[in-house]
């Protein structure tokens, strides 16, 4: 009786040290997952702002016009799944951004339409450029701080 109460406790103390050992390394998987894939969408958002940037401070009116708007509409895809994957800060920030650059080619739109020659108004690019340089920096700390945070 003495071995088979051995053996009986053997096994209960390997079932349950083998059912933590994989509760605790399924959590640690799933937890470096989360974070790769938050690492990835920090990374596309702030390749998409370094398009933006490039292009506006190269001047270039036909690539800022083609290339911008591939970037807007990355962005605006990231920035409407919001902090299902970004931080509410990085969601908020992104979205604020997204707003204030509507502003800036609604009013440029605007103006360029009610001039007596439409169409010859160039595009706000240096108010683009200040407004892109100002949220990268901003969404680059935030990235940070979120990323370091989860690691």
């Amino acid at each position: 009786m003495d071995i088979i109460t051995e053996l009986a406790l053997s096994i209960i103390v390997a079932i349950i040290s083998a059912y933590f050992t994989v509760k605790f390394s399924l959590k640690k998987f799933y937890s470096q997952r989360i974070w790769e894939i938050k690492e990835a969408a920090y990374s596309d958002i702030i390749e998409q702002i370094s398009v933006i940037k490039y292009y506006f401070s190269e001047l270039w009116d036909e690539f800022i016009i083609g290339s911008k708007h591939t970037s807007k509409e990355t962005l605006h895809k990231v920035a409407s799944k919001g902090a299902f994957i970004i931080s509410n800060e990085a969601a908020d920030a992104l979205k604020k951004f997204m707003s204030q650059l509507w502003v800036i080619e609604t009013n440029w739109r605007e103006e360029n339409m009610s001039s007596d020659n439409p169409g010859s108004i160039p595009p706000p690019v240096e108010e683009y450029h200040d407004l892109v340089q100002k949220f990268s920096e901003n969404f680059t700390k935030i990235a940070k701080k979120d990323i370091s945070n989860k690691k």
